[in-house]
């Protein structure tokens, strides 16, 4: 049954239900237009970021500039306020496609916890310090993001493992600082040399090692390597137990923002290594730059990926569906294309008032966080059909609501296919009613002709017998004989018309007798077989009889002289199947159009929901095949 949806966060036409709820509810919408976007860009919460995001990158620029013994400059010139403002930039496009995740607000706190970082410049013993906690904090910002990447939540131990270990490294690092006697950054952009300014909470030597600065920088190494290795494991394990679809999804990051853990690592061992040449170190310092500067660019990347392989889905799906429009093949064609074979869709049926599956059975909303759940519903009004009325529903693989632009793809794909079927629904039932009116027609006006003019005809015929009765002899000179021959004529006529419109061996008999009676005096040699007992439906005999009927005259227009037909009727697994066999001439069907009689027999088994098929080549006949559906 339908489920009631509960909250719904909107995005590019797609309004989803919380994500991280157990089981995620998504409703097809129109996609905003341009004012729309731009409405929500001036929203007063992204006007505050924007301008509290330039302060801090401006705050960064005078920082530098009035600092004194800047390593590097020009590049913390440069580098600084792009840490602040690429990070809050990419979360704000994260902001406005996924507003139900939150790796946006986390890439906005990477850029600002970055501008803070900028006070170790200042040399000021109790502004460096905090400086150092803002770069430890966007440490930890920075592998939360990655490992929980992309919905910004914790979910599997793995996980939760490299955040543990984030934790202790950043918690062993803070917690050697009152050990040192002076403030050594972490920071190889904000390092001091022998301008470190006094540590001003500075506790004494630490025991028997003495002096804490050593001891710390190699602390921070050493557990640098270790945060590395299970951020790193989380994204192999990823790799391995997931589809082609979430492999897509973590690629980018991959190769990307996942980068900085091992520059990091690299940079902080040959920092500390004894013999390393000075090339060595700064090659390390120049990839970590580099590692910084694309791990913003890494989930915009992410981001542009992700719609990327929803557009092409759509197209895929779309690309399908003209191809096929048969909806018991929805299910496994979207399974196909997104990888998950568990994947099930339900179509709504108004008179159970539920989603069924192809087999029938129904598709309920799913009770536990198991499976993700998708509503799609229709957005545009319909002369006989409400707006917003459900169409479909589809269950899957919880990792779905991980990507909204491809539930978005597969929702538009999905309400086209489920339209399409209404459409193609309606055209079935219109084409039905009208060949069932016109045999309908036709048996009224056969009935007609047998109950007024045919018993005219024959009330006629035989007045005039007894009339040559009773006149004897001197009948044959008033040419009475003669009416009575050209009265039988048109009687043969007249039956022959009627058996025409709705014969009578049809209705009475079944669909081999009606064929083979109509054919019994036809020129060329035609065999009747059927393989089956018993009766196929009424609307089903009489679209095959006709299209049988028809496909013969064909025969003997166009076959040849020589040419011999046979016509089978079987069972098809429920299905009744026909086909017309014959020896002639035959044709080449790509190159020979449809004529009327041949769209005539395509519009009668379409009527019935069937198929016909037409197999031909010069020279080697003609096989028309028609097939009824279950």
């Amino acid at each position: 049954m339908r489920g009631a949806p509960g909250p719904e966060a909107r995005w590019g036409g797609l309004a989803l239900d919380q994500v991280a709820a157990p089981v995620a509810v998504a409703r097809l919408s129109p996609r905003p237009g341009l004012r729309v976007r731009l409405t929500g860009l001036l929203t007063p919460r992204c006007v505050a970021v924007t301008v509290i995001t330039a302060f801090l990158a401006v705050l960064t620029v005078v920082i530098v500039l009035g600092a004194t013994a800047v390593p590097l400059p020009t590049l913390n010139l440069l580098l600084r306020p792009y840490l602040v403002v690429m990070p809050a930039i990419v979360g704000l496009i994260w902001c406005r496609r996924r507003p139900e995740s939150r790796t946006g607000p986390l890439l906005i706190g990477v850029g600002w916890l970055a501008a803070g970082g900028v006070l170790q410049l200042t040399r000021v013993p109790a502004l460096a310090q905090l400086g150092i906690a803002f770069d430890a904090s966007l440490a930890v910002l920075q592998t939360y993001l990655v490992v929980t990447f992309p919905v910004g939540r914790l979910r599997s131990r793995a996980e939760k493992g490299a955040m543990g270990a984030m934790l202790l490294a950043v918690g062993v690092s803070l917690a050697l600082m009152p050990f040192n006697p002076i403030v050594r950054p972490i920071d190889y952009l904000s390092a001091c040399g022998d301008a470190c300014p006094a540590n001003p909470f500075y506790l004494g030597p630490l025991g028997v090692i003495g002096g804490g600065t050593m001891v710390r920088d190699w602390v921070v190494c050493v557990m640098g390597i270790l945060v590395t290795v299970p951020v790193v494991l989380v994204y192999v394990d990823r790799w391995r137990h997931g589809n082609r679809r979430q492999r897509a999804a973590i690629l980018p990051l991959v190769c990307t923002s996942l980068l900085l853990f091992p520059a990091r690592a690299l940079h902080q061992t040959i920092g500390l290594a004894e013999g390393m040449p000075p090339d060595a170190f700064s090659d390390a310092t120049w990839l970590l730059v580099a590692a910084r500067i694309i791990f913003p660019l890494g989930f915009l990347l992410a981001l542009l990926s992700a719609e990327f392989l929803a557009s092409r889905a759509a197209t895929d799906l779309m690309g399908r569906l003209a191809t096929d429009r048969d909806r018991s093949r929805w299910a496994s064609t979207i399974a196909e294309t997104l990888d998950d074979p568990s994947l099930q869709v339900g179509f709504w049926d108004p008179g159970q008032a539920a989603y069924l599956q192809a087999d029938g059975a129904p598709l309920t909303r799913p009770q536990s966080g198991e499976r993700a759940w998708l509503e799609v519903s229709a957005d545009a009004p319909d002369p006989t059909r409400p707006a917003g009325r459900p169409l479909a529903a589809i269950a899957g693989d919880p990792s779905l609501t991980d990507d909204p632009e491809l539930l978005g793809a597969v929702a538009a794909a999905t309400r086209v296919a489920a339209e399409t079927g209404e459409l193609m629904e309606d055209l079935r039932a219109s084409r039905a009613r009208l060949v069932d009116a016109a045999d309908q027609e036709r048996q009224r006006l056969g009935r007609d002709l047998h109950d007024s003019a045919q018993q005219r005809l024959v009330a006629m015929r035989v007045r005039l017998a007894l009339a040559r009765d009773r006149m004897g002899p001197e009948a044959a000179d008033t040419g009475i004989a003669e009416l009575e021959r050209e009265l039988d004529a048109a009687l043969d006529e007249l039956r022959s018309v009627a058996q025409g419109l709705y014969p009578v061996h049809l209705e009475r008999d079944g669909l081999a007798v009606a064929l083979r009676s109509v054919t019994r005096s036809w020129p060329l040699p035609i065999s009747v077989t059927e393989g089956c007992s018993g009766r196929f439906p009424a609307a089903w005999e009489s679209a095959a009889y006709f299209v049988c009927l028809e496909a013969l005259q064909n025969v003997v227009k166009h076959a040849g002289p020589e040419a011999s037909v046979k016509v089978a009727i079987e069972h098809d697994e429920g299905r009744m199947r026909f086909t017309v066999t014959d020896t002639g001439c035959g044709f080449d069907p790509d190159r020979t159009p449809d004529g009327a009689g041949l769209q005539n027999m395509r519009d009668r088994m379409a009527a019935i929901g069937g198929r016909l098929a037409v197999s031909s080549a010069p020279g080697a006949g003609t096989t028309i095949t028609g097939t009824t559906d279950a």
